[in-house]
C-alpha cells in the first residue's frame, strides 16, 4: 500500500451502491485524498456510467488538482 508523503500524491474512487427508503437505488462516486483524508468529488445518480465518472476526473484537473502518482 502507497503511503503518500503530502496532500494529492494518492487518491482513492469507491462506486457505491445503496437504496432509499421507498427503494429507489443509486449511486455514489467518492474521490478522497488519502493524505489527508478531503473530500475531492461526490457525484450522486441513479447509474453512473464512465461518461459520468470521467467529466468528473476532468473536472478536478481543470481546477488545478491532480494526483502526483496515482488513484486507486
Amino acid at each position: 500500500m502507497v503511503v503518500p508523503d503530502g496532500p494529492n500524491e494518492v487518491w482513492s474512487a469507491d462506486l457505491m451502491c445503496d437504496a432509499l427508503y421507498h427503494g429507489t437505488r443509486f449511486r455514489t462516486l467518492n474521490i478522497i485524498d488519502d493524505y489527508n483524508r478531503e473530500v475531492l468529488a461526490i457525484e450522486v445518480d441513479a447509474s453512473l456510467w464512465a461518461e459520468r465518472v470521467l467529466p468528473v476526473l476532468d473536472c478536478l484537473k481543470t481546477g488545478g488538482v491532480t494526483p502526483y502518482d496515482s488513484v486507486r
